[in-house]
């Protein structure tokens, strides 16, 4: 059974099957879910959602490894709780880095884990927030390019990408921005 390998202050006793009970009656139709919802399955100083925000260290791969694995035994969880899982959030700090940067090779390496996962989970998209890190200074056209590449790479294992404003972000922290975006990725597996 999946369960914490590290104490949660806010509930002491979590379990993965609370939350897809406690999912099936708030939203009984479906749902998405959090990194940090799955990343307690992890060992206490791996954190798949700052994953890509830093060069790569010993034992990042493995944490996806463990993701993947387990990922059969989330759908039959959320299955045993008829929950439907629809999106993982929120992917962030992946696009609009300068081309050719580490952080551009960083944050699409994240991004092709993130939307693994979402496969292997059997997931209909993978949410992205706009990048709220003051150092992405990319113009307008790279963003593009960038959700355009991550929209490519997520078509290729039946994921879809949603693009997500953040109101706290540095840039686009509008929706009229994110979706100037996602129009101008037309053609992409964007929305």
């Amino acid at each position: 059974m999946l369960r914490s390998k590290r104490p949660d202050s806010r509930r002491p006793s979590f379990r993965l099957p609370s939350i897809f009970n406690g999912s099936r009656t708030v939203l009984p139709r479906g749902c998405k879910y959090n990194i940090a919802d799955l990343e307690l399955i992890l060992s206490p100083d791996v954190d798949p959602e700052s994953f890509g925000n830093e060069a790569p260290r010993d034992g990042d791969e493995a944490a996806w490894e463990t993701l993947y694995r387990y990922a059969d035994e989330m759908k039959a969880l959320a299955a045993k709780h008829g929950v439907e899982m629809r999106s993982l959030q929120c992917l962030g700090q992946v696009d609009t880095w300068p081309e050719g940067s580490d952080r551009e090779k960083w944050g699409f390496a994240k991004a092709i884990h993130w939307i693994t996962l979402c496969h292997h989970l059997g997931l209909e998209f993978c949410q992205v927030g706009v990048n709220d890190q003051y150092e992405a200074t990319a113009p307008f056209g790279k963003t593009v390019a960038d959700l355009g590449y991550i929209a490519d790479e997520a078509a290729k294992q039946n994921v879809k990408i949603a693009y997500e404003s953040w109101n706290f972000a540095p840039r686009m922290s509008q929706w009229e921005g994110t979706w100037n975006v996602v129009k101008a990725a037309v053609g992409y597996a964007a929305g």
